[in-house]
């Protein structure tokens, strides 16, 4: 829980980024969408320019999308570096209007996003079944 916290609170001033508390993993999910990047172009160029590896979200499944995992299992030092480098590159991006409508209606939880009906990838996952 305190690393947890440590990552919140490092990352919830970014406009760019949204975090989703896990209740209860090792695991967080953190909503790339406002960054205007998909989750597979900001984990590369995180990677790249900053040095910090997060998964991509559709490695999940569709609904993954928009999405990157950080592990939570690191040391206190190394996520609160981690978090400071998100944070960094995450500001270098241009942020589009579109992004900041997304950013505030996205959903508190990761698993809000995936009961979320009204997205059309939801929407898409719910009707094939």
């Amino acid at each position: 829980e305190a690393r947890r916290n440590l990552v919140c609170e490092a990352l919830a001033a970014c406009e760019r980024v949204r975090v989703i508390k896990p209740e209860g993993s090792c695991f967080m999910m953190i909503d790339v969408r406002p960054s205007g990047l998909t989750s597979q172009e900001f984990s590369s160029r995180l990677l790249d320019e900053a040095g910090v590896s997060l998964l991509p979200g559709e490695g999940f499944g569709s609904n993954g999308s928009g999405f990157v995992r950080l592990s939570l299992t690191a040391s206190d030092e190394e996520l609160s570096e981690a978090s400071r480098r998100i944070a960094r590159f995450a500001g270098t991006l241009n942020l589009p209007a579109r992004s900041i409508t997304a950013l505030r209606r996205a959903p508190d939880t990761f698993q809000d996003h995936v009961k979320d009906a009204s997205s059309p990838c939801i929407r898409r996952d719910l009707r094939s079944r």
